[in-house]
């Protein structure tokens, strides 16, 4: 009359083991990478802006740097949010007519965000960036007491990734806008320039976070999540080798006392 008891306990707690030995042996789960703190960030891009003018089309190459301030997470409608503004560009390119530069405009702000896309988890996320810039080109032929000329848009050039933002940085993540219609300078006069095209590739970039260099970390919590240390490895090995050895004596204590 024991002997079912006694089998049912031996079962469960033999069953209770086998689980126990499973989850020691699988690893971790990969925790979800969240959006950094505040900071600053200085973003190598390069890409190219094609213009329309009184002379014609053109297409520009430019490489530089774009500075973007990112402001604390809130939360907006369920999911994660992060504020922030390109505070900063310095880029370079040649024209047809002479070297281009493009800054970040003096008076009007190139505010954006990144937004988490599900609740709970903060990539993947979307991401924009409403752009005002100023732009020195050489001016036009024909007046030798004017070498250059100063354009802006007061119209803002929203740029947008052309997928999903799994990381920050963005780091080869392509950023454009095909306005339409198309974006002018000021003043239009005399070269009637107006914006049809603009993208940028991120190709890299440092996180500044109270002064302090922060992308080693971020790569390195990156790194880590992607699987279980050597340690964790070796200690879930360890507990898979004696539940086996405990199997094993169980299984044979069973076998003795069923052959009874």
């Amino acid at each position: 009359m024991l002997l079912r008891p006694v089998r049912l306990c031996l079962l469960t707690a033999l069953s209770a083991l086998v689980a126990l030995t499973a989850s020691a042996l699988l690893p971790p789960a990969r925790p979800a990478l969240a959006f950094p703190p505040p900071g600053v960030d200085i973003l190598p891009v390069a890409g190219a802006v094609s213009v329309s003018s009184r002379i014609g089309q053109e297409t520009i190459a430019l490489s530089g740097t774009a500075t973007v301030q990112r402001s604390a997470v809130q939360m907006q409608g369920g999911v994660e949010v992060v504020p922030a503004e390109i505070i900063a560009l310095s880029l370079s390119g040649m024209s047809v007519t002479g070297p281009v530069s493009v800054l970040e405009s003096t008076t009007l702000a190139s505010s954006g965000e990144l937004r988490a896309l599900q609740p709970g988890y903060s990539y993947p996320a979307s991401s924009y960036f409403d752009v005002y810039v100023k732009v020195t080109a050489p001016a036009s032929n024909g007046t030798p007491t004017v070498t250059s000329m100063t354009l802006s848009n007061s119209t803002a050039l929203r740029v947008v990734p052309g997928s999903s933002i799994l990381e920050w940085p963005p780091v080869s993540a392509t950023y454009s806008a095909t306005p339409n219609p198309c974006v002018p300078l000021a003043p239009a006069l005399p070269k009637q320039i107006c914006i049809t095209s603009l993208a940028f590739k991120v190709s890299g970039g440092t996180a500044a976070v109270g002064g302090v260099a922060s992308l080693p970390e971020i790569a390195g919590a990156a790194a880590r999540d992607h699987g279980p240390s050597r340690s964790q490895t070796l200690a879930g090995m360890a507990i898979g080798l004696l539940g086996l050895a405990v199997a094993g004596a169980a299984g044979w204590y069973l076998r003795r006392l069923f052959a009874r």
